[in-house]
């Protein structure tokens, strides 16, 4: 499964302008991470894991949908845009909840959790494609001095782990990115 899978999928809720607004911002060259390649791995994800599940499918297109990382109301104006385009539909309440639990990935019951393991699987991925998440996210932040993001992303990771540890068994990459952020690795 893929966004244009997921598309034509619903063809109520995905008209042509819908469809071009999304591909459009997920294709933004300044996304390094929070783009095309994330979405459709979360949904290929969720087709093998969680047999196409559609709240988890739909929740996966509008999660990121707005992404500014000088903003910290990204999930609440996707969720916005989500809601214009969901309303008639039975699940949108748990859609948006989903958007919702994206911003910090704490997780109440069994379908928020499913899509935090949606959000977070490259935390379980092996070390090289781990890496490119990781420098994908320090150029989204590349206005951030090297001291700035070292701190910041430190505090990030830290704040992830019991998650992380929780839905993988593990925090093998969180390590590693912290050692190789206190070496310089992503230092620009």
């Amino acid at each position: 499964m893929d966004l244009q899978k997921t598309f034509e999928r619903f063809p109520d809720i995905f008209n042509p302008h819908l469809i071009e607004y999304i591909n459009n911002e997920l294709a933004s060259p300044a996304r390094f991470w929070h783009g095309l390649f994330h979405h459709n791995m979360m949904l290929k994800t969720n087709e093998l894991l969680f047999d196409n599940d559609e709240t988890l499918a739909l929740a996966t297109v509008f999660h990121d949908l707005v992404y500014n990382p000088l903003s910290f109301d990204n999930e609440a104006e996707s969720a916005r845009i989500a809601t214009m385009c969901l309303w008639t539909m039975p699940y949108n309440d748990d859609v948006i909840s989903l958007i919702h639990c994206s911003r910090t990935h704490q997780y109440k019951n069994d379908l928020e959790k499913k899509f935090c393991y949606l959000d977070l699987e490259i935390f379980s991925r092996p070390i090289n494609l781990y890496k490119i998440y990781a420098f994908g996210i320090r150029n989204e932040y590349n206005f951030l001095s090297n001291e700035e993001y070292r701190r910041g992303r430190k505090e990030v990771l830290l704040n992830l782990k019991n998650q992380i540890n929780d839905l993988f068994g593990t925090t093998i990459n969180i390590d590693w990115e912290i050692s190789e952020l206190q070496n310089g690795m992503f230092d620009v």
